[in-house]
C-alpha cells in the first residue's frame, strides 16, 4: 500500500479556502487512491491547531473538529511525538542550519526517514 506524508502547509490549505493552495491541497487529496494511505504527526497536528489559535473561536473550533476527523480517520496513521523523535529532530535541525526547517519539519524528515513504524495514534 502506498503511504503520502501530509504536512501543516497541506491540512491548513485544505480547510481554508482562502488559501492560495486550498484548489491543489483539495485536488491532491481527491486525488488519492483508495490504496493509498496518509502519515502525519502529532507534531504536524500541533502547529497546524497553533496556526489556528488566535484565528477567533470558529476558526478554532473548526480546526479542532479537523484534528478529530483526523485521527479517528482509519486511512490515516497519527505518528505519536516521542522523546526520540523530539531529540532526533533537535540534533537534525542543528546540523541543518543552513536550512529554514522548522522543528516540525524535521521531525517530519525523521519520520519519513524511518518509515512508519511507531504504530497508530487515535
Amino acid at each position: 500500500m502506498r503511504q503520502v506524508f501530509v504536512d501543516t502547509v497541506h491540512w491548513i490549505a485544505l480547510i481554508s479556502p482562502d488559501d492560495g493552495l486550498h484548489d491543489a491541497a483539495k485536488d491532491a487529496h481527491e486525488g488519492l487512491a483508495p490504496a493509498t494511505r496518509l502519515l502525519t504527526t502529532d507534531f504536524v497536528l500541533t502547529e497546524f491547531l497553533n496556526a489556528f489559535a488566535s484565528r477567533g473561536a470558529f476558526l478554532r473550533g473548526r480546526a479542532r473538529d479537523f484534528v478529530a476527523r483526523i485521527l479517528s480517520d482509519p486511512n490515516c496513521d497519527v505518528v505519536p511525538a516521542s522523546r526520540s523523535h523530539f531529540e532526533k529532530a533537535v540534533a537534525l535541525y542543528a546540523d541543518r542550519s543552513d536550512q529554514d526547517h522548522s522543528l516540525t519539519d524535521c521531525v517530519s524528515i525523521v519520520v519519513m526517514k524511518r518509515g512508519q513504524d511507531d504504530g497508530r495514534h487515535s
